[in-house]
C-alpha cells in the first residue's frame, strides 16, 4: 500500500502529463518526476519535479487510531534553460496552475488544493 503523499504526487504528475503536452510538446511523462533527486540534463529541459516540502498533522480529539487531518505542502518545480527560460517557466507555471485548478480534489484524493506561493530562482547554469 502506498503512502498518501506518494499517491498525491502521482496524481499531480498524471494530470500534468495528460495536459502539459498541449502547452509544450516536450513535456511528456518522461520529463515529469515525483522525485526531487532526478538527474536533469540540458537536453531534457524543460522538466518538472513534484515533491513534498512539509506535512503537518493537525491535532484532533479522539484521532488515534482513527483518521488524522494532514496538511501537505507540495512543490511543483519547473526547470528551464536558455535565453527564454524565465518566460518559458512563466508559461508553464500558468499552465500548471490552470491544470490543477480543473480538479482541486485530485479525484477526491484530497480535500482541496490551493496555490500558496511561488518562488522564483534564476541561476547561471
Amino acid at each position: 500500500m502506498k503512502h498518501p503523499r506518494t499517491l498525491i504526487r502521482e496524481a499531480v504528475a498524471a494530470r500534468l502529463a495528460e495536459h502539459l503536452p498541449q502547452v509544450d510538446a516536450r513535456l511528456t511523462a518522461s520529463r515529469i518526476s515525483i522525485h526531487r533527486s532526478t538527474p536533469l540534463f540540458a537536453g531534457k529541459l524543460p522538466a518538472i519535479l513534484i515533491y513534498t516540502r512539509d506535512e503537518r498533522i493537525e491535532d484532533q480529539p479522539n484521532a488515534d487510531p482513527g483518521l488524522r487531518y494532514r496538511k501537505l505542502e507540495l512543490s511543483v518545480e519547473i526547470i528551464a534553460s536558455g535565453d527564454a527560460a524565465a518566460e518559458e517557466a512563466d508559461v508553464l507555471a500558468q499552465a500548471v496552475e490552470a491544470i490543477l485548478d480543473l480538479d482541486e480534489t485530485l479525484g477526491l484524493l484530497v480535500e482541496g488544493t490551493r496555490l500558496t506561493r511561488t518562488e522564483v530562482d534564476q541561476g547561471g547554469e
